[in-house]
């Protein structure tokens, strides 16, 4: 009868000594900031052809559109990458 009584006591005692180990184990001093809103947007999606025939200056005019968009997008998305690799390279730092 005794011991049923003593056996949750030791199994609370290592619980509670291993929550306070594991006390430590966080990542103070660091700042989490969200990335650039501009950064997480979606692409701009292609532009719409109108529903005539397009003309070729219509073409050239869309396509530059489109064009700039591209590369605006695919600047972006690689700056987003180097946003969380820099986090994820101070928090490992600080643990």
């Amino acid at each position: 009868m005794l011991t049923k009584k003593l056996l949750p006591t030791p199994m609370l005692i290592a619980c509670a000594l291993a929550l306070t180990g594991c006390g430590g184990s966080t990542a103070s001093g660091i700042r989490l900031t969200a990335a650039d809103a501009a950064l997480t947007q979606p692409c701009r999606q292609p532009v719409r052809l109108p529903e005539r025939e397009p003309t070729q200056v219509d073409i050239e005019r869309y396509w530059r559109i489109d064009r700039a968009a591209l590369v605006r997008c695919s600047g972006e998305k690689p700056e987003l990458g180097r946003s969380y690799d820099d986090l994820f390279r101070r928090i490992g730092k600080k643990a």
